[in-house]
């Protein structure tokens, strides 16, 4: 009897009563959290909580989509048993982020002959159709353009690095709603370099058309061209070719021009740069500065960038520009009080032209020419109501994919933001790819030391002494 009485006391006493407080307490926060994850996955509630959040649309998505007044549908297509939980997390997204963007699931196998109706091509299984059924216009966002990747050298297999799948679609969705698409004719019949696909991809995804354009047959540069692209020509143009250039300049024409190296004299090409202050030295420019080449290779210069419009970005996250293999530039003191130039990539006072390329030596010879000089400048002409905007380039190996193939270069930037500064921001720039790849905390040897101690004796002997301290006060209660 005594025994039972013990135990009547025990669920009587002051413990016991806080202890059930406790365990009630407990009980009821346990009874929230699994109502609240049974809501939360019965409504198909989600939060990113990804640094980047790589999975949520961003603020350029719902701006751009905000005024349009178009019907749009996104099909998905895929089957039930075979979508893409990360492209379906997405675009899932973009159903209602304004009352006229539908999304709706088409399966291949069902509707074998639904994508026909939009393109020729085969579609990869959840791929998406991006249509505008206000203006019949629409664009294919093929799935394996929504994800990144690259070689991994200690395998020798592909790994998927970044995910595009907002970017591709947004970018359709531009497509298929803005009325003036910006075009850019590209001079061909000189030697040229063609567009690395890679870079091609970056214009397809700023939905800017590309063509070729043979001056030498040409009777004059189409009307449609918002932008004429010279890549480095190995061979001069002729004179007729030089005077449809500058006749389409010096109507309010647009330009980016990349100068190369050379052995045949280019006299009508160095004449147009020359109508706006702009003079190519003999050589190829080498860099003397060691903190301002690439990989041992004072050919391949890292040159100082200026505020501009165009690098202002670059600038801001740090990207170095790589200009391989390039030309002096040289703008003149004095210049027509229509025209302005401003240098955006200079190399070191200690830089010099090389005259003779062939030279065995990086070592500066007597023959060769002191620097520093311009490696890119942006050129606006107010002659005309309309102004002409040049962009000259020292380098076509800017663009070479060994380049803008490097994330962590910006040349692809430079060369995007040249477009868009030209193009008067007609150019809606993309949204980024997200990285999938892990970030890494890189700690010194100092922060090493300081956090081990921190961690190992730091914080458990804090611990130790909290824990001896209310001891202390309990035995003295």
């Amino acid at each position: 009897m005594k025994i039972f009485k013990r135990i009547k006391e025990s669920f009587s006493s002051k413990k016991f009563r806080k202890g059930a407080y406790t365990t009630a307490i407990s009980i009821f926060v346990i009874v929230i959290i699994v109502i609240i994850n049974l809501a939360a996955k019965h409504l198909n509630i989600k939060i990113d909580l990804n640094k980047d959040r790589k999975y949520s649309l961003t603020k350029q998505t719902k701006e751009l989509m905000k005024d349009t007044s178009d019907e749009i549908k996104l099909y998905y297509m895929t089957g039930e048993e075979s979508q893409d939980s990360s492209v379906k997390q997405i675009v899932d997204q973009y159903d209602g982020v304004v009352k006229n963007i539908k999304v709706e699931r088409k399966d291949p196998q069902t509707y074998p002959q639904f994508a026909k109706k939009y393109t020729e091509e085969e579609v990869t299984s959840n791929s998406v159709i991006v249509v505008n059924t206000t203006n019949d216009r629409s664009k294919v966002v093929d799935y394996n353009d929504m994800f990144t990747t690259e070689i991994d050298y200690n395998t020798y297999s592909e790994q998927i690095t970044g995910i595009d799948v907002e970017g591709q679609i947004t970018s359709a969705l531009e497509y298929v709603t803005t009325k003036d698409l910006p075009k850019m004719y590209q001079v061909e019949g000189h030697e040229e370099l063609e567009i690395p696909s890679t870079l091609a991809n970056s214009l397809a995804k700023e939905n800017i058309t590309t063509e070729n354009l043979n001056t030498f047959t040409a009777d004059k540069i189409p009307d449609d061209c918002e932008l004429l692209l010279i890549n480095g020509p190995q061979h001069d143009f002729t004179k007729e070719e030089k005077e449809l250039i500058e006749d389409y300049l010096k109507k309010g024409g647009n330009a980016i021009i990349l100068t190369s190296y050379t052995t045949d004299p280019m006299p009508n090409f160095e004449s147009i740069l020359a109508n706006y202050g702009v003079s190519i030295e003999e050589g190829i420019v080498v860099e003397g500065d060691n903190n301002h080449f690439m990989s041992g290779t004072p050919t391949y210069v890292v040159p100082d960038m200026n505020q501009h419009d165009i690098t202002s970005s670059i600038i801001g996250k740090r990207m170095p520009i790589v200009i391989p293999i390039g030309r002096g530039l040289q703008i003149a003191d004095s210049l027509e009080s229509t025209i302005t130039i401003e240098s955006l990539l200079d190399s070191t006072d200690k830089s010099y032209s090389k005259v003779n390329a062939n030279s065995s030596t990086y070592t500066k010879e007597d023959a060769d020419i002191n620097g520093p000089f311009s490696l890119g400048a942006a050129i606006t002409d107010n002659s005309q109501e309309e102004p002409s905007k040049i962009v000259i380039y020292s380098s076509s190996y800017l663009l070479d994919d060994s380049m803008v193939s490097l994330t962590s270069l910006g040349n692809t930037d430079l060369f995007l933001n040249s477009i868009k500064w030209i193009t008067g921001n007609k150019v809606n720039l993309s949204i980024p790819t997200r990285s999938l790849l892990p970030t890494y905390l890189t700690l010194n040897a100092a922060d090493v030391i300081f956090y081990s101690a921190l961690v190992i004796i730091v914080i458990p002997l804090m611990i130790l002494i909290t824990g001896a301290v209310v001891t202390m006060r309990r035995r003295k209660k």
